[in-house]
Order: C-alpha cells, then structure tokens, then sequence
C-alpha cells in the first residue's frame, strides 16, 4: 500500500516525496502545491502540470500550467527537455483523440 499524503504534508516536508507517491495521491492533492513544494521531473511536469485541458477549461489557475511558470518554481529542469515532453505528450494526446474518433 502506498504512502497517503495531504497537501499539508507536501508543504511541511519540501522535496521529500517520490512522483510515485504523488501520482497515488494525485487524487486529492493540488497541483500548485505540489509544484511549488517538491522536485519534479520535466516528464512528470508534461504530463501532470502542463494540462492543456485545464487551461481550455478556464481553470482559475490556468497560470501554473504556463511553460514559465513551471520553470519558476522547478529551476533544475532543462528548459528544452520540459519543452520536448509537452510537445510529445500533447502529440500522444491527439493521436488518442484521433483513435477514439474512428
């Protein structure tokens, strides 16, 4: 069984979560505060963070899903591999569209 963890959780212990253990507990926690509390991977940031669907949506904080914002809060990425994973998952992304259509 995995590890349960609240937002509270995130902010009192930064950096100390595995994405495994976020993405158990995605469910219920807030993408901002688990952008702005813990060391992500670029891959992880595609898939999870950069979410064209709540930007398109209006989300409130459709700001977070902002290339520059990501890079604000997570410095130790490469600007250029966050950029790659995007492009790809959003390539995945329609090519799912695409196949769910036929």
């Amino acid at each position: 069984m995995s590890q349960t963890v609240s937002n509270l959780d995130l902010i009192k212990n930064k950096n100390t979560y595995n994405e495994k253990t976020l993405l158990d507990n995605l469910e219920h926690l807030s993408i901002k505060t688990i952008l702005q509390t813990q060391k992500l991977s670029a891959k992880f940031c595609a898939e999870h963070v950069y979410c064209m669907d709540n930007i398109n949506d209006g989300d409130e904080d459709s700001y977070l899903f902002d290339v520059h914002h990501i890079m604000y809060y997570q410095q130790h990425l490469d600007y250029n591999k966050l950029i790659k994973y995007i492009m790809q998952e959003n390539t995945e992304m329609k090519n799912k569209e695409t196949n769910d259509t036929k």
